[in-house]
């Protein structure tokens, strides 16, 4: 998972962004996910003290190092 602040200010930088930047991590530490049968990625999109943000989930293979 990985937080976005202010993620409409920018959308088309930041979103992407946020996925390439999961991607990659998950990749260098060997636990992207090896299939994504029934599994998805998702965004949730909340408020907090007047800030907009919004938390980017992608499915893992913990166990996969």
């Amino acid at each position: 998972m990985l937080t976005i602040t202010d993620p409409f200010s920018a959308p088309w930088e930041k979103i992407p962004g946020a996925y390439g930047k999961i991607y990659e991590y998950a990749n260098e530490h060997h636990i992207l996910a090896k299939s994504y049968e029934n599994r998805i990625c998702m965004e949730e999109i909340y408020e907090k003290n007047g800030v907009t943000y919004m938390d980017v989930y992608v499915p893992i293979d913990e166990g996969s190092h």
